[in-house]
């Protein structure tokens, strides 16, 4: 069993999801996963910004008792998760250290056909939320160039995607 379940808690602009993957045959773990943009998908990509649950069948297994721990999990981690949005959206980029990030990703593995679709998303954004210079919108600029890639790709790039920006925001600091 795998499903997305796109949740009705939000804030301006974010909505939270959770992923799901389960099987009756125990030939995997129940697992659960939430964030602003998870992966679920049968090739057995599975990716969110927190994992609360990976729980392995066993005859004493309880899904009532493992859900009820998870959802409470996730419950407390949302805090912190809109805490990142919301100084990812105060941090005003300059246009100059912008480009300098965009083409450290690259150096480091953001697959390079992507550069201009990024430059091009972020400097020009189709949104119009995602004009301020932060580190939101230039995280939305490099999310929206990676619909570009196949899934396995994309998955890569978007899991490594948190942790760069933070790494770069701080090193600004």
């Amino acid at each position: 069993m795998f499903g997305v379940l796109d949740l009705e808690t939000t804030f301006v602009g974010c909505r939270f999801s959770i992923g799901v993957r389960n099987s009756n045959d125990k030939t995997m773990r129940l697992a659960l996963t939430v964030g602003y943009w998870v992966l679920v998908c049968d090739s057995m990509a599975f990716h969110g910004d927190f994992t609360p649950i990976l729980a392995k069948h066993t005859k004493h297994l309880s899904l009532v008792d493992v859900l009820s721990i998870g959802v409470d999990r996730i419950q407390r981690n949302f805090e912190p998760m809109k805490k990142q949005v919301v100084a990812w959206r105060a941090t005003q980029i300059p246009d100059e250290v912008a480009k300098l990030v965009i083409y450290r990703a690259f150096v480091q593995g953001v697959p390079k056909q992507l550069a201009r679709r990024v430059h091009d998303l972020y400097f020009n954004p189709h949104v119009e939320q995602f004009a301020a210079r932060t580190t939101r919108s230039l995280s939305n600029a490099f999310t929206s160039a990676f619909k570009d890639l196949d899934p396995i790709p994309q998955f890569r790039a978007t899991a490594k995607l948190a942790s760069f920006l933070d790494a770069t925001t701080a090193s600004r600091n």
